[in-house]
């Protein structure tokens, strides 16, 4: 087994591998869940002889709810919070080193591909500045990796569908993410053949197309990055959460449509430079 397999074998790892193991864990976390508040509520209406409905509680967004908090004895109440506190207190640091490690398994496999990338021109360079091998091996190597962060972050997206799905979330919730699903789709197929590799100047202007190419690729990398983490945090059943209930919904609303702002700018771009 060669480098260039070791890389591909990450590249399949950090593309598939985490978004389904990290569902599967958000399922199984679920459940477990849902065992530990029931056996909560058995305890308490053994110890105190009461009759609360273990129906009335449920999780969403990481937050228990009681459907009739009236009835609910304070005692019960203060052991549901403990309990809620660990449950967020877990999704958020799954989200996070998700996220960090993510992001840095990516950044990595740039760097390997950069490497990879016609290895043998790298061997007789003297000068990075003087040849426009490194130029054109770093446009691939964004390309690429711009493809495989795309193609993850479809898979994050079918992954939160399903997630809603089995949550019972609203309606448009889901078909929002399903929308952002076409949107991605569409745009993959349109750049799997390159994007970055579209700014071509001629060579006397080469250099100034090399910093458009640059820059271009790292605003996309920037919104696609930004597009993940919000997408791991909803994989996660995690929302900001304000005293005010239209602020909550106006702010994680909008987080979730910004998820779509990086396929938009991607065509945008590809069409004026068609």
């Amino acid at each position: 087994m060669n480098f260039k397999n070791v890389v591909e074998i990450l590249a399949g790892f950090i593309t598939y591998g985490i978004p389904v193991l990290s569902f599967l864990w958000q399922i199984t976390s679920d459940f477990t869940d849902k065992k530990q508040i029931k056996s909560i509520v058995s305890n308490y209406n053994y110890q105190n002889n009461s009759n609360f409905d273990f129906k009335d509680i449920n999780i969403q967004n990481g937050y228990i709810q009681v459907n009739n908090p009236q009835n609910i004895n304070i005692e019960l109440k203060n052991e549901l919070d403990k309990f809620e506190e660990e449950i967020l207190e877990d999704k958020k640091f799954l989200s996070d080193n998700l996220y960090i490690i993510s992001f840095l398994i990516i950044s990595f496999i740039f760097i390997f591909n950069l490497i990879i990338n016609d290895w043998s021109n790298f061997k007789n360079i003297s000068s990075v500045w003087e040849t426009n091998i490194i130029k054109d091996n770093l446009v691939l190597s964004f390309d690429s990796t711009l493809k495989q962060v795309l193609l993850m972050v479809l898979i994050y997206i079918i992954l939160v569908v399903i997630k809603y799905l089995l949550d019972k979330q609203s309606l448009i919730k889901t078909l929002g993410f399903i929308l952002a699903f076409v949107l991605y789709l569409f745009t993959f197929l349109e750049i799997k053949n390159g994007f970055i590799q579209i700014f071509k100047y001629p060579i006397i202007l080469s250099d100034f197309s090399m910093f458009i190419s640059l820059l271009v690729a790292l605003i996309v990398l920037s919104f696609l990055f930004f597009s993940l983490k919000t997408l791991i945090e909803r994989l996660c059943s995690l929302i900001l959460v304000y005293k005010s209930k239209i602020k909550t919904t106006l702010i994680n609303t909008i987080s979730s449509i910004s998820v779509v702002i990086a396929p938009i700018f991607i065509l945008v771009i590809k069409f004026i430079f068609k």
